[in-house]
């Protein structure tokens, strides 16, 4: 249970997807899964999502790791260039653990002439399609078409890997207007926008990051009726003292966003790829608490 005030409970449950073998982390099979166990087990575990593997790696999971510990990870599997072929290896892995393998979600990146084929293939899964942030006309209706949600890559370890604001905003009202669930991946480690390492290195670049809190807060005020232009003001919003959660909502400088808003917000979001998951959730300590 969540430790947190109702709204953030509400805006934050289920909602970190755990990508730990992903850049910037970049950590072995054995180590993402044995800290997806530990964050499971711990108290957090409320706002912790998904396990997100390569289709690649399915074989080495297999292998590696016992049918009971398998059935007990959620998973959400990325798809590389080679759709067909990864998805023959998710069908192998689904067919060899019969008796509980939970491949929840398939995600892979927009290959237009395949929304199809990969949607005939879900099998009762949720599938997501990486779309640019500058959607190209009718993408949208076609990945709303065959049954797909949409995902956005929020940035990376370069700084030309983070889109730009406007964007942003852009893709959060079109992705509303169309009607279709979507998620968020990469460069959401931290609740507020700031300038931030690039990755754990010790050399990193620094660059302007999006806050997640920040990402979550436009697409309320975008599906109350906000245009882009006024999104942009709170994706670079780098103020703590501007957020309050309660028991009642959430209040971003003038904007109230009551718990029914919030959940009818999650009922279209569907929370975030991060290759940390304690840095997302230590950080809110920053953000102050109203009762």
């Amino acid at each position: 249970m969540s430790a947190y005030p109702n709204a953030l409970g509400e805006l934050l449950g289920r909602a970190i997807d755990y990508a730990g073998m992903f850049p910037p982390a970049k950590l072995s099979l054995d180590a993402a899964v044995a800290n997806y166990q530990s964050y499971a087990s711990g108290p957090n575990a409320w706002a912790l999502g998904r396990l997100v593997l390569p289709a690649a790696r399915l074989p080495e999971l297999r292998e590696r790791f016992s049918p009971q510990s398998v059935r007990r990870l959620p998973l959400s599997v990325t798809l590389a260039a080679d759709i067909a072929a990864d998805l023959d290896l998710v069908d192998g892995f689904i067919q060899t653990h019969r008796d509980g393998a939970r491949v929840e979600c398939l995600e892979a990146k927009l290959v237009p002439d395949q929304l199809t084929a990969v949607a005939a293939r879900l099998h009762g899964r949720v599938g997501y399609c990486e779309v640019p942030t500058s959607v190209p006309d009718g993408v949208l209706g076609a990945i709303r078409e065959v049954g797909l949600r949409a995902k956005i890559r929020m940035g990376g370890v370069t700084r030309e890997a983070f889109p730009p604001v406007t964007a942003v905003a852009e893709f959060i009202v079109r992705v509303l207007a169309s009607g279709i669930r979507f998620k968020a991946t990469a460069g959401l480690h931290h609740p507020l926008r700031g300038r931030y390492r690039l990755s754990y290195r010790s050399d990193s670049p620094c660059g302007p990051m999006f806050g997640y809190l920040n990402l979550m807060a436009a697409s309320l005020a975008a599906a109350e009726g906000a245009s882009p232009e006024q999104l942009v003001s709170v994706l670079e919003d780098p103020d703590p003292g501007h957020i309050r959660f309660s028991a009642d909502g959430l209040q971003w400088r003038d904007r109230f966003f009551s718990l029914a808003a919030i959940r009818r917000f999650r009922a279209r979001f569907d929370g975030f790829g991060s290759c940390s998951f304690s840095e997302p959730i230590d950080e809110l300590s920053t953000i102050p608490a109203s009762s």
